[in-house]
């Protein structure tokens, strides 16, 4: 297989499931009744529909097929009571699999079988409930059952959550004797539209919380069609030299549930990924089918794979990926979480007080610290039981990796366990022989960590090295051994020369300068590995003032000579800029040994300096309302109680729930939609919020306040993955619901008889698959049969809004809302809106009319009215520049204020006529004033997007098209006017049977920031300069829309004649067009042209559900070349 890579694009096969649902099978085909769905024992019950589906796609040209054991673990068949049936069911399923590559195997073209390991339905990180040593078993045993059977391959697949894939590995390795690489093991994770697991890993990552594994590949599958993976293939290809693994969906379902993206289209995007260098393995997921299979085999004939880098990227993770290439070194390690080192950190674990420890460990990330140095070793407490209640809050609450800092392997493995990257630990050396550095090299292999030698060897003398040649000698040493007989990647190794105090006596007084010499020959002996030096040590026993400075200056040097990492208080380290010269001679005398009274003059001197205190500019304290709310915004549980006592004194518990607490879950949600927070930080909000209301039970219960309602909540018949469902659960049980969960698998039947003894007030359908969407409207059905008519929120990874309008809402008597995440459910549930676009639909409608979303675009398509406006069309069509995406960041703020239309500005915002020609000027020279500030201080923002598209018309109807090719992408729909010249948009285009046309579509902000800034400013008292501000972007948008045109007009071939500023005066071919103008007033053309451009992503522009432009300050539309074209009323 290696070898095969080398040479061409490896194919796999396409979706068992979907094409097992193409055949037609009867309850049955699945042997028993209970056992409908699970399609894994088909291999038992009807072998020949699982050995047509394999031999399909060995006929369509797949190299590699999978086995039908995607679900064959103990947890998943426990939902079928078939936990015991593990081996018996991939034993089989191999067997079939085996069968059929041997029968299609020729020596041009072996081929072979890669064992399909699901994501199980349990999620370590994400919701817990079991332990990594649960998971690993349970992998384990499937994998065991596959190797033992003559698996070719193992692919872990559809992971969402990293510590289960970790937990995957670990159990390969041991499955494997500890030969990891003696079976191909591969893994692939699945990402949302965001790029990101549900445990918020993205790309980078992912292959960091991986790296430590010999992988055969590493790549994505399922998630999303081929076109959302292009970004994610791309960083992957950067960070990784694992050969790049790529299994997309043909595309999103339909309404209906269908994947509608064809053979064709399938494989000219993964065409286009593999001419980019970022294939070495090809294949389908869900929705794919033989026939995609074929045209991707066909298509990646001949193509090269793709070249990985050849050098792994030194690299640690939490949540998120830190890389040493793309940072300045050093390493910042904060160190205040270390019972050694704190006093304050020690007596916070000691009273148990965990959140506010984890506070701590929150305020050194946000003052710098890459890493968190992590010690829990104290001898008057159980180190093990203290990893146990603190780590598993710690790395949900920060994204940064962590560095754990003890002596004893049983702890080093507990953390290990839980940490959701690759972290470090700290530390082994030889004082006692090697027995416990091959021993944790070893949990370095296992679950992905780098290792902290010490310099210590087992010279009794001498065993803490003090000179810098004996220094080097023990890392020579180390690394020999690490590297060779332990087989410890030599990137994974971080030496630590140590660090001494200088102050304490002349027996150490040159550590400091023979330490940094240490630094710099370990680092020219062994390039690739790291050092880390303690910072503080140095100065201990020395002046409080004094310390401070003599840190800096030591860290500033050890950095000079190739310092990788450093442990420091993060919060008080100084610039070695901005010391005083004096203090930093003082500090280099004492580092470099310069002066035999260099300590005592250093001590002198510091006596009598006063320690320098930093105001906390977090420390100004907000009323208890908005504290409450910003704990709850940030996560952070410490002092909740105290804020919520403070409430009760002036509002009643209800009050605060429906105030600070509901207006606090509120920004959660939209941040969450947004994309700013992940799964697990919305769950810390929720956690803090559940810590909320708990403060106020009593209150709560004197005041007979009721709960905010019930929820009945259920994953529907046929599917068992839980993991939305239990993160609905969590946020509205947080949020004060009382939450009646039937758990996964649930018949329509038990959910309606749940809703008729339970009266719930809202009821929660949930599903992952495809089936299951089908399975909701049935549900529906059954539930409005039985009266039942309370609001439905239906969410899912294939559920979509139109198949919620189209086949769920008709069916049901009450109101229906697609939840596209636990949020937006949330938020429909408390009255505060939903998603980012019209959610809510009902079955009840006016009389002759679709769904409310769907009225106007159905009313338009209606009207293709036979009007001759042949004479309208253009005569002749220039050709664009190209038809590429053209996005502009940080566009020069001067530029548009050349274009400033001051006109508009006086007269729109300011009501001033320019007759008045005093106040014009004063106006003017205010703007010039802020014009200045903002341009140098960089205020504002301008950023755009702009891009042409082949078109042509069809009577109301304009056919936008892919780039290249004939495909429609788009069709928008324009109103006629009534009477007169009965004018409509698409008669200044090309229409079908004639040339192809083109439209330039656009989209311009200038608001980023702004309402903020405005905001600001009013707050202060400066209203006219906040209103200015707010005037000017808004103005300054309109001036970027005349630029943008105007380079429109260029790359068209007709660029202005002669430079005329502001633009706006100039006299120009075609015309400008916006949605929810005269000329074509209908704003549901917003929807279409944000699709075309996706100024989202690109330029953080959005629409609201109204189809608004959010920031405000913001223009869209589209340019027609057509001199003809004129500007008219509908």
């Amino acid at each position: 297989m290696k070898n095969l890579m080398k040479e061409r694009i490896i194919i796999f096969d396409g979706a068992t499931g979907t094409y097992l649902q193409t055949m037609g099978l009867k309850p049955a085909d699945y042997g028993k009744p209970e056992y409908e769905g699970l399609n894994e024992y088909l291999s038992i019950s009807k072998p020949e529909a699982v050995i047509r589906v394999h031999e399909d796609y060995l006929k369509a040209g797949a190299d590699v097929i999978e086995t039908n054991t995607f679900g064959d673990n103990s947890a998943v068949l426990a939902e079928y009571g078939l936990e015991g049936s593990v081996k018996e069911l991939n034993s089989a399923s191999v067997k079939l699999a085996k069968a059929a590559a041997a029968k299609y195997s020729t020596p041009e073209k072996p081929r072979f079988v890669a064992g399909s390991i699901g994501p199980t339905n349990k999620s370590l990180f994400v919701t817990g409930g079991v332990t990594f040593d649960q998971m690993r078993d349970l992998y384990k045993e499937q994998i065991s059952a596959m190797l033992e059977a003559g698996v070719d391959i193992l692919l872990l697949e559809t992971a969402h959550d990293i510590m289960n894939l970790k937990a995957g590995l670990a159990a390969a390795r041991l499955a494997l004797g500890g030969d990891a690489a003696r079976v191909p093991v591969m893994a692939s994770v699945t990402m949302d539209a965001l790029g990101a697991m549900l445990t918020g890993h993205n790309s980078e990552a992912v292959y960091s919380a991986l790296s430590h594994f010999p992988l055969s590949a590493l790549g994505f599958n399922c998630g999303t069609g081929p076109k959302n993976m292009g970004a994610r293939l791309e960083a992957l290809s950067k960070v990784s030299p694992f050969p790049l693994f790529c299994m997309p969906n043909a595309g999103l379902p339909d309404e209906n549930g269908s994947y509608t993206q064809t053979p064709e289209e399938f494989a000219a995007l993964m065409l286009g990924f593999a001419k980019k260098g970022w294939l070495n393995i090809a294949g389908g997921c869900c929705g794919t089918l033989p026939w995609h299979i074929k045209a991707l085999s066909a298509a990646l004939e001949g193509v090269k794979p793709g070249v990985r880098r050849t050098e792994r990227p030194w690299t640690l993770s939490g949540a998120e990926a830190l890389y040493f290439e793309d940072i300045e070194p050093p390493v910042m390690a904060g160190e205040r979480n270390n019972s050694i080192g704190s006093k304050k950190f020690r007596d916070t674990v000691a009273a148990g007080r965990w959140d506010e420890a984890v506070e701590m460990a929150r305020a050194q990330v946000k003052a710098g610290a890459h890493v968190l140095d992590v010690c829990l070793s104290n001898p008057e407490r159980n180190e093990i039981e203290d990893i146990n209640t603190f780590i598993p809050m710690l790395v949900k609450a920060v994204r940064a990796p962590l560095m754990i800092d003890t002596t004893d392997v049983k702890a080093m493995e507990t953390v290990l366990k839980y940490a959701p990257g690759k972290i470090i630990l700290n530390s082994v050396n030889f004082e006692f022989g090697e027995d416990k550095p091959r021993q944790v090299a070893g949990l370095c292999k296992t679950y992905g960590a780098k290792l902290v030698f010490g310099c210590i060897d087992e010279n009794k003398e001498e065993g803490m090295a003090r000179t810098a040649r004996h220094k080097v000698a023990i890392a020579g040493r180390a690394y020999k051994f690490l590297t060779g007989t332990c087989g410890l990647p030599e990137e994974d190794i971080i030496f630590d020369p140590l660090v001494f105090p200088v102050g304490v006596g002349p027996e150490y007084a040159s550590t400091a300068d023979e330490t940094i010499k240490a630094v710099a020959e370990i680092k020219k002996r062994f390039p690739k590995t790291q050092t880390v030096l303690g910072v503080s040590n140095v100065s201990f026993g020395l002046p409080p003032a004094g310390r401070e400075i003599l840190n800096s200056v030591f860290l500033h040097h050890a950095v000079r000579a190739g310092l990788g990492v450093a442990i420091v208080n993060i919060e008080k380290l100084k610039r070695y800029s901005s010391m005083l010269p004096a203090e930093k001679a003082l500090a280099e005398d004492l580092i470099f040994a310069r002066k035999a009274d260099a300590a005592s003059v250093f001590a002198e001197y510091f006596r009598g300096v006063k320690k320098t205190i930093q105001a906390d500019s977090n420390s100004v304290a907000l009323p208890p309302e908005e504290a409450l709310a910003a704990k709850i915004s940030d996560g952070s549980k410490e002092g909740v109680e105290e804020l919520v006592n403070k409430l009760l004194e002036k509002y009643g518990p209800l009050e605060i729930i429906n105030g600070p607490v509901l207006k606090a879950m509120g920004s959660v949600g939209k941040k969450f939609a947004a994309g700013e927070l992940i799964v697990t930080e919305v769950l810390q909000s929720a956690e803090v919020t559940k810590k909320a209301v708990a403060a106020m039970e009593n209150a709560l219960k004197a005041a007979k306040a009721p709960r905010k309602g019930k929820l009945l909540l259920a994953t529907v018949k046929g599917d068992v993955h839980d993991i939305g469902k239990n993160l609905v659960n969590i946020i509205f049980e947080s949020n004060g619901f009382e939450v009646l969960d039937l758990g996964v698998k649930v018949p329509s039947e038990t959910i309606v008889e749940a809703a008729l003894k339970g009266k719930p007030d809202f009821i929660g359908l949930s599903g992952l698959l495809v089936r299951s969407t089908e399975q909701m409207s049935i549900t529906a059905r059954e539930l409005a049969l039985a009266g039942i008519n309370c609001p439905l929120l239906v969410g899912g990874a294939a559920l979509t809004l139109k198949y919620t309008e189209n086949n769920i809402a008709p069916v049901y008597k009450g109101p229906v809302f697609y939840s596209q995440d636990a949020m937006s459910g949330l938020n429909y549930a408390l009255g505060g809106g939903g998603t980012s676009h019209k959610s809510q639909v009902t079955s009840h409608k006016p009389e002759g009319t679709g769904h409310r979303s769907q009225v106007t675009s159905h009313k338009l398509e209606a009207e293709v009215l036979p009007i001759n406006t042949s004479a309208l069309s253009p005569d002749d069509i220039p050709f664009p520049v190209d038809l590429e995406k053209h996005v502009l960041k940080d566009f020069a703020l001067g530029a548009l204020f050349e274009n400033l239309n001051y006109d508009l500005f006086n007269l729109r915002f300011l009501k001033l006529k320019k007759t008045d020609i005093k106040k014009v000027e004063d106006v003017k020279k205010q703007v010039e004033e802020l014009k200045a500030e903002i341009i140098s201080r960089k205020l504002l923002k301008a950023r755009g997007v702009y891009r042409f598209f082949p078109v042509k018309s069809s009577g109301d109807l304009v056919y936008v098209y892919q780039s290249g090719s004939n495909d429609k992408i788009e069709t928008l729909c324009f109103q006629r006017q009534a009477a007169g010249e009965k004018l409509s948009i698409p008669d200044f285009i090309s229409p079908e049977g004639s040339k192809t046309d083109h439209m330039a579509f656009f989209a311009v902000t200038c608001g980023e920031g702004v309402m903020e800034l405005s905001k600001k400013e009013r707050e202060s008292g400066n209203y006219l300069r906040s209103y200015m501000i707010e005037a000017l972007a808004l103005t300054l948008a309109e001036a970027f829309a005349e630029t943008v045109h105007a380079m429109i007009r260029k790359d068209w071939g007709f660029a202005d004649k002669e430079r005329v500023l502001p633009l706006h005066l100039a006299e120009y071919r075609g015309k400008r067009y916006s949605f929810g103008y005269p000329s074509c007033p209908d704003l549901a053309g917003q929807k279409k042209l944000f699709k075309l451009l996706e100024p989202e992503s690109e330029i953080n522009l959005k629409l609201t559900d109204n189809l608004m432009m959010d920031p405000e300050a913001s223009v869209s539309g589209f340019v027609l070349h057509n001199p003809k074209a004129v500007y008219f009323n509908i």
